[in-house]
């Protein structure tokens, strides 16, 4: 196959990028062409990989069966790219460079990593030359952008024109895309290049490296290295979330302690620069060697150099990110320092015991308990390598090159022969109408089993009987199976509130998952409906707030409240089980109110609330400040004070407030969220 891929690559930092480098290699071992399309030319200088001279052919490569990997980046041309706002156009670089490469070449498939700006160009791509595009995409990517107001609904018409979706997301059939179209993704800590990554990789020359790279700015410390006393290791991007200033300061009071080490650091990132400077300030310059970002393949000499390796992400805000540092770690047969959340996010957990394969930090924050760790390896590096190898052979098995290109290859047919639209058009024949008529009725019964299953227990028959009239008064090509079932659970609800003598209870459940099943439908998008509302004022604005009670909270035009009778969760996860027990779940003698919260990755959201919560939410119209909103609840009696800025936290977290104060990394500063 010739195969355009529009990904990260090196010299960008990362696991995505990382994962675009491995994905290359392996097609092109089977004998496929792969020409990368990227950016990777313009990276930023905190997040490029400085990739040593002797390196450098490896981006590149040709095999003897034909088969290759060649890259083509843009910012080649450097001539001025003036326009006023100034901004860097990469979605129109990549996607006119891609449609030269796919025409040229004579491509067979579009292949892109990540939503922006990567799978937009893709997107583009494909269209204009009409071939079939696959799309994957991460966590960040999903996580944070797929939820911003002013490009969720440019992703989400992207994925529903994709010919292939490559995601482990259940969430993707409420956009209207076909289960057959969602293909799972190899799971994160199952492939990593084992001749690289292995106990055999020799420890870097850390001297030779830094002589090598004594240009960098990166380079901070050029005396001789010292490996003969504990090499403390972390790498990667550093921040606040990171945990990195944690082990700052817990490095500190270990050197003031006495005890001797050294710090080996290959970190990059918009906070690098701030974790030099607090380096230097904890008194351990002289104790800390910075390196440049490496390349992918250089990462395991880097691992084996050290005595322990940190990776301390704690209050990650991005729930679903997984990164594979710790899995790199374990298979280099280094000790690996793990924050609880890390380790809780590995698919093997429960192998992992403190103190034996691993150490686990609860709270990297708490000084104490991740003292004592590092005390450990200062103290006993015999028993800490020991640990490194016990880690070793805790790994899953994982697949190898030749398993990667198979996963990946099938994948793109699948996609080539498929076309290049999701939505398979029938010939128009009574057979094939039936057929679909079919398909769709099935598709729109297991979703509404999934979105709605205490209701789908309770009210089987009455379903069967309303989707049969809703399939046949529509017609079926294209139809949007999430909007369909949307139809039932409404048309359902207003069927059992109109019979004599309605059961409140039963009628309670089924409201309750009908607004469940609302809040992971696309029903706003198919009519342009933004999430928060436009505002011109921002057209106006001289200058923005720099105080949190000078924000002007908004809250989201995607949301519901509703009251139900008291212990409805617990009603519908009874019904759910066995349809039997729930009414003593339910108590008509107290009220709970629940607020539903629709963002642009479609993930169900319903949140138990209280009084003043109901009341701080109809008071974000965005015509007051936070200032006035605490004055306006005390006229109502509700006392929030300093509380009040930790709910509109919580509150723009989930989605249901834009513009309000959200801290930044600083100690005691604040950023303003989605500012307009």
């Amino acid at each position: 196959m010739q195969i355009c891929a529009l990904v990260k690559y090196p010299p960008i930092q990362g696991g995505v990028s990382a994962r675009c480098y491995w994905i290359a290699q392996a097609l092109a071992r089977r004998g496929h062409n792969v020409r990368i399309v990227t950016n990777a030319g313009e990276v930023e200088e905190e997040y490029r990989l400085w990739i040593p001279p002797d390196d450098r052919n490896m981006l590149e490569t040709a095999f003897q069966n034909g088969g290759s990997v060649t890259v083509v980046t843009s910012g080649g041309a450097k001539r001025s790219l003036k326009h006023i706002p100034q901004a860097n156009p990469y979605v129109s670089k990549l996607s006119s460079i891609a449609t030269e490469e796919i025409r040229f070449h004579s491509c067979d498939v579009v292949f892109s990593y990540y939503y922006e700006p990567y799978g937009m160009a893709g997107h583009l791509a494909a269209s204009w030359t009409r071939k079939p595009h696959v799309i994957q995409h991460a966590g960040s990517d999903h996580g944070r952008l797929m939820n911003h107001p002013e490009l969720s609904t440019a992703y989400r018409e992207m994925l529903k024109r994709a010919s292939l979706v490559v995601s482990s997301r259940s969430t993707f059939q409420a956009l209207g895309i076909r289960p057959d179209h969602v293909i799972a993704p190899i799971r994160n800590g199952a492939f990593l290049p084992r001749r690289y990554f292995n106990g055999a990789a020799p420890p870097l020359d850390v001297d030779a490296l830094i002589d090598l790279a004594r240009e960098h700015p990166f380079v901070q410390n050029r005396a001789p290295w010292r490996p003969d006393v504990p090499v403390f290791g972390i790498l990667g991007k550093v921040g606040r979330a990171k945990g990195s200033y944690d082990l700052i300061e817990s490095l500190r009071i270990l050197r003031k302690r006495g005890h001797d080490f050294s710090l080996l650091a290959m970190v990059g990132g918009t906070d690098r620069e701030n974790f030099i400077a607090a380096v230097g300030e904890a008194g351990l310059a002289e104790n800390t060697w910075t390196l440049p970002l490496l390349p992918h393949w250089r990462v395991p000499s880097f691992i084996r150099s050290c005595t322990a390796v940190c990776f301390m992400e704690r209050r990650f805000p991005i729930k679903s990110h997984t990164p594979m540092v710790p899995q790199e770690v374990l298979a280099c047969g280094t000790c690996a320092i793990l924050s609880a959340e890390i380790a809780q996010k590995q698919g093997f957990s429960e192998k992992l015991i403190h103190g034996h394969n691993v150490f686990i930090v609860d709270n990297p924050s708490r000084t104490e308990p991740f003292l004592d760790v590092l005390l450990t390896v200062a103290r006993d590096p015999q028993r800490v390598r020991q640990i490194g190898i016990n880690g070793s052979s805790i790994l899953p098995p994982v697949r190898d090159d030749e398993e990667l290109g198979n996963y990946y290859e099938d994948l793109l047919r699948n996609a080539v022969s498929k076309g290049i639209c999701a939505d398979a058009v029938g010939d128009g024949s009574r057979a094939t109408e039936v057929k679909r008529r079919s398909d769709v009725k099935s598709e729109v019964r297991n979703f509404l089993a999934t979105q709605m299953p205490a209701s789908f227990r309770l009210f089987r028959s009455d379903i069967e009987s309303v989707l049969e009239n809703l399939i046949l008064e529509n017609v079926v090509d294209g139809t949007d199976v999430s909007c369909l079932a949307h139809r039932v659970s409404e048309t359902l609800f207003d069927l059992r509130a109109n019979v004599n003598h309605p059961d409140l209870l039963q009628l309670e459940i089924l409201r309750f998952e009908k607004e469940c099943l609302w809040s992971v439908v696309d029903l706003e998008g198919s009519v342009g409906k933004p999430q928060f509302p436009r505002k011109n004022e921002s057209l106006f604005r001289t200058r923005p707030a720099t105080q949190p009670f000078e924000c002007k909270p908004l809250r989201s035009d995607w949301l519901r409240i509703s009251d139900y009778f008291g212990g409805i969760e617990e009603a519908v996860k009874t019904a759910k089980q066995n349809g039997n027990g729930y009414r003593e779940k339910l108590s008509s003698h107290r009220i709970e109110t629940y607020i539903f919260v629709k963002r642009g990755d479609l993930l169900p959201r319903a949140i138990k609330i209280d009084g003043a919560t109901r009341d701080v939410v109809d008071l974000c119209d965005g015509t007051r400040t936070t200032g006035q909103i605490d004055a306006a609840l005390a006229e109502r009696g509700v006392a929030l004070r300093e509380g009040l800025w930790n709910l509109l936290y919580h509150l723009a977290k989930t989605g249901v407030l834009r513009g309000v104060p959200l801290h930044d990394n600083s100690e005691n500063g604040f950023c303003i969220a989605d500012r307009e």
